[in-house]
């Protein structure tokens, strides 16, 4: 993800289709906004979301949600398939 100007790696926790939880080693703040490059399969997506939430783990890392804001239509359909393959292996 990035929040304007750096950008960083994490880790996703949790993903469904209106947002993500994440983990990473550096703080981020609710409010902030954030561009996301998820690689999901079949392919990867851009999305901008929303920090909602934000808490630090027993691990020090910094665990946050993030609200999806305004995913196009390809988005959502490619979060769906991930979802849907993965539901059908388990």
């Amino acid at each position: 993800f990035s929040a304007e100007p750096a950008a960083y790696a994490t880790m996703s926790v949790d993903i469904g289709t209106r947002g993500a939880a994440f983990r990473t080693g550096r703080p981020i703040r609710n409010g902030d906004k954030v561009r996301l490059n998820l690689q999901l399969d079949p392919s990867d997506i851009e999305l901008l979301g929303e920090v909602c939430w934000t808490s630090v783990g027993s691990d020090g890392a910094c665990h946050f949600g993030v609200r999806f804001l305004d995913p196009d239509h390809q988005a959502e359909a490619v979060i769906t398939e991930h979802l849907d393959a993965r539901n059908a292996k388990h």
